[in-house]
């Protein structure tokens, strides 16, 4: 029988998110948080906005690393002076910061991968066939969840852990600069509290129809509602005409699910969508309540 290998991916990726969160704590305890900071700590030399095919690039050199970020022709000398200015992004216009800062966040974590003792940095992980690469960039997205929203930080900015209202999770998506879909995969990998009671989702307009962007469920409501998934219509989870996704004026509904001793009902409740400048995303949230 052939010998099977282990997969160590989970292992490293733990011990990258550790890593992750050491460096935060070290750095910074209000958000956002200054990737500036992190990225100095990890031999980073410049973070530099250029022309890029791909949202962000990390490249090695002999003392360190240089992190590339995309821009538009033009905009690279006013992005990296911003970024270089408060090391966090947030000065960076509105349509970009977001992507911005989790491409700087990505390639940080892509950092944590090297051996920084050795000159130049040596990568401490084969990345020579497709999985190996994709199990790496995948670990660096979740770093990158854990650099822009430390978990710690969070239970300072939300009042009410176990019944989130979306407005409660946009300001936090505002104060740690930070994306409804970020905020929302965050909350897929906590490990140091639980998971709310909940259903989170961050949806995006897409061809006149709401698709769903992220979700993330505590694991009591795992197998409710098992269409609604990445990429699927926002009417997986809310098909109710008076819904305000729906085009009708109720920012909250109440959804019936299951059959007999199973049933039960979910309380959807959605950003106003009016109240925003740019309504192409928004965040729900679901909680089980009694019929």
């Amino acid at each position: 029988m052939a010998k099977r290998i282990k997969d160590r991916w989970p292992e490293r990726r733990r011990d990258a998110i550790d890593h992750a969160e050491t460096l935060v704590a070290a750095t910074t305890q209000t958000l956002p948080v200054n990737l500036g900071r992190i990225a100095a700590c990890r031999q980073v030399r410049s973070v530099q906005f250029k022309q890029l095919l791909t949202d962000g690039g990390l490249a090695v050199e002999g003392d360190g690393f240089r992190i590339y970020v995309r821009c538009e022709p033009g905009q690279e000398e006013d992005f990296t002076q911003r970024f270089e200015n408060d090391g966090t992004g947030g000065t960076l216009p509105e349509r970009v910061r977001h992507r911005a800062r989790f491409t700087i966040a990505h390639e940080i974590a892509h950092t944590l991968f090297y051996d920084t003792r050795k000159t130049p940095p040596a990568l401490r992980v084969r990345v020579d066939d497709p999985a190996s690469s994709s199990n790496l960039e995948l670990a660096c997205n979740i770093v990158a969840g854990s650099l822009v929203l430390p978990e710690e930080l969070i239970p300072r900015h939300l009042a009410h852990l176990e019944s989130l209202q979306p407005a409660e999770l946009r300001k936090l998506c505002d104060t740690a600069v930070i994306s409804g879909e970020t905020l929302v995969r965050r909350f897929q990998r906590l490990r140091r509290f639980p998971h709310p009671e909940a259903i989170l989702v961050s949806a995006r307009e897409r061809d006149g129809d709401w698709r769903i962007e992220a979700i993330s469920r505590h694991y009591s409501l795992r197998e409710l509602f098992s269409s609604a998934k990445p990429g699927a219509s926002i009417r997986t989870l809310v098909n109710d005409p008076d819904f305000i996704l729906m085009g009708g004026e109720m920012r909250e509904v109440v959804v019936a699910f299951g059959k007999s001793a199973a049933a039960g009902a979910m309380l959807f409740s959605s950003e106003l969508i009016g109240s925003r400048k740019r309504a192409r995303n928004v965040l729900i949230s679901g909680v089980r309540v009694d019929q």
